[in-house]
């Protein structure tokens, strides 16, 4: 196969928002990879209100974007069928060679309509274990029609593979990292924080939702700021967009009395200029395929404290796993993070090795061949 094996098709990109998370991320590079290097002619559709991160993206890299319908009724599987027949006509009137969604309801809704769309094939890509996936009612119906599949760790592989996908139909594909340049220096990110050089600077990249587990970080942080040793200071920073539990978030904050220690940064930007700032990283997520944030992280040279789960595991692939703690286990979490934070060496050579590894096995590039050929595989 060549590179003009795509050239010309048109590829609809099936998002479930214009907020940007790593799905997002995963996908506008992909479609810009695509658009590119394989001459397709790229699109991405989302849902919702038309505002967002991923829309000034799309426009800066010459991605149409179109704001499908509204989101859909995900708990009533009565409504959500008749809502997959509508958006199967307004796919078919834009005549798709190939539909690729991202996360679990647009999965969902793109294997009930998409041969209603006319496409050639139509690609479901699993970004996490599948516990949004749960009770689903229209879950087998969606997977059964369902020709292709991507998975982006080897637990989303498993969980697809339980829920009767074929091994052949089937490929892991990891994320492809690349970070931007830096918008803001470190000395602009050190004002906005208001911190000063000498304070170490603590950052988790995730959005505020229920999986990424907030709550037990916290409760390190608390452990962290109690036993720092006299000199040493360090904040932390929380970046990513608010997803119904910043509220309790906050409380828990001022309950913990570390309100000064803790920054809410909301969805950021400039999240190379804040990598580049940062000390170490910290990721305390509960449940995730391969999470883009912690490779995000590592391809800016930081160690990183995080949950012992396989996606984790997969990303940091190697076999000191001596940073990772049980889920939950916020005094585990407090002592590793308390280590880091007093040994700069160490610090260094864990990031030195992570950054080595996106170098070795992340690279856009790579994402977007392997796909590019999955997708050729699946057309044929």
């Amino acid at each position: 196969m060549t590179d003009d094996s795509l050239r010309g098709l048109r590829i609809i990109f099936v998002l479930p928002g214009f907020q940007l998370g790593g799905a997002e991320r995963q996908a506008l590079l992909l479609a810009i990879g695509l658009r590119q290097e394989w001459f397709a002619d790229t699109k991405v559709w989302s849902f919702g209100k038309p505002d967002g991160r991923v829309i000034e993206l799309c426009e800066i890299n010459h991605i149409p974007w179109r704001n499908a319908m509204e989101s859909p009724p995900v708990n009533h599987w009565k409504r959500m069928l008749a809502y997959s027949l509508r958006f199967g006509v307004q796919l078919r009137k834009v005549k798709p060679s190939i539909i690729l969604s991202y996360t679990t309801w647009p999965n969902l809704l793109c294997g009930l309509s998409w041969k209603l769309s006319g496409a050639r094939l139509y690609v479901w890509n699993q970004r996490d274990e599948g516990l949004g996936m749960t009770g689903r009612a229209i879950e087998p119906w969606s997977i059964r029609l369902t020709p292709w599949f991507t998975a982006n760790s080897e637990t989303g592989s498993t969980f697809l593979q339980s829920r009767g996908v074929r091994p052949s139909k089937l490929s892991v594909i990891h994320n492809g990292v690349s970070l931007p340049l830096a918008q803001y220096n470190r000395q602009s990110w050190k004002n906005r924080l208001e911190i000063d050089e000498a304070t170490l600077l603590v950052v988790m990249v995730a959005n505020l939702q229920k999986f990424k587990d907030h709550s037990t970080l916290l409760h390190a942080w608390q452990n962290v700021c109690q036993q720092l040793p006299i000199g040493h200071k360090a904040v932390l920073a929380l970046a990513g967009g608010f997803h119904g539990t910043e509220a309790l978030l906050k409380t828990l904050v001022n309950e913990l009395n570390i309100g000064s220690k803790v920054r809410f940064l909301g969805a950021v930007d400039d999240i190379t200029g804040l990598l580049e700032t940062a000390d170490l990283a910290v990721y305390s997520s509960i449940s995730e395929g391969l999470p883009n944030a912690v490779l995000e992280c590592m391809a800016a040279g930081l160690a990183i404290v995080a949950t012992d789960i396989p996606g984790v595991r997969e990303a940091i692939g190697k076999d000191d796993f001596s940073m990772l703690v049980p889920k939950g286990d916020y005094q585990k979490m407090a002592s590793n993070l308390l280590l880091l934070l007093q040994d700069a060496s160490l610090r260094q050579k864990i990031g030195n090795q992570n950054r080595q590894r996106i170098k070795n096995e992340f690279q856009p590039d790579m994402m977007v061949n392997k796909m590019a050929h999955w997708i050729i595989q699946g057309l044929q």
